[in-house]
């Protein structure tokens, strides 16, 4: 099995590991918001509400974390 690497020059070195920590950052901002809104709309539920979709309040931060952080 055969593997092909390419590499752009600009992605090598100090100018490229700037780029992967940036576009980390941003990715991580992005995963946050993420968490934050599930967090906030499971929480604006009743407790009707979330035991007729099969959780409870204690779960939000759960569900809302491996939605987050694990998709």
């Amino acid at each position: 099995m055969a593997y092909a690497l390419t590499a752009v020059a600009s992605d090598i070195g100090l100018i490229g590991r700037f780029r992967a920590f940036f576009a980390e950052y941003k990715a991580a901002g992005v995963r946050m918001t993420q968490y934050r809104k599930t967090v906030a709309e499971l929480s604006s539920l009743t407790n009707h509400e979330l035991a007729d979709i099969g959780i409870s309040r204690g779960q939000i931060e759960d569900i809302a974390r491996e939605h987050s952080f694990k998709a």
